[in-house]
């Protein structure tokens, strides 16, 4: 039990230190300063707002598995995965989430990691369709502007077509 309790502490200090260091390497001076100017309060806000969008990311990635490959992921990983994910983002700048993903999935559920890669472009995917659709509302109800609704239409139609080319080639 000593062992699995000093593993984790080493596993937060090393997460810890990383993070410090992703600080230091990618945020310049000004930036940090600007994030520290703002008040506790804007701060307080921005977490509330982002905790709920994380968890339902996490719920894209429960129900992409779920449908797809019949597994059930654990409520904690559910919580918790978008988060790391996240953090693997900002750690390595390229791909760092996919990464991680496919070598937790891997890991810990067996999920090779073809699988895991056409589940995470399917929930890459998802943000564009939805992006492009509430662009083209926003773009034909509010802006009339021709090249916001062109970006939303290709934005809608790119994965879409990716998954018609897929198919048929």
């Amino acid at each position: 039990m000593k062992v699995k309790i000093i593993i984790t502490i080493l596993c937060f200090a090393i997460g810890t230190g990383m993070v410090c260091l992703g600080f230091k390497l990618f945020i310049s001076p000004a930036q940090l300063e600007m994030l520290l100017s703002k008040p506790i309060q804007f701060h307080l806000y921005s977490i509330l707002w982002v905790i709920p969008v994380f968890i339902l990311g996490g719920v894209e990635t429960f129900a992409l598995f779920r449908m797809v490959y019949k597994k059930n992921i654990h409520v904690y990983d559910i919580v918790t995965l978008p988060f790391v994910v996240s953090l693997w983002g900002f750690l390595i700048p390229f791909q760092g989430s996919y990464i991680y993903n496919s070598i937790y999935f891997k890991s810990k559920y067996k999920i090779s990691l073809l699988n895991t890669t056409s589940v995470y472009l399917v929930s890459f995917s998802v943000p564009f369709i939805i992006a492009g659709i509430l662009g083209i509302v926003y773009s034909c109800l509010v802006k009339h502007n021709n090249y916001f609704f062109l970006v939303s239409v290709l934005a809608l139609v790119h994965p879409a077509l990716i998954y018609f080319l897929a198919y048929f080639i």
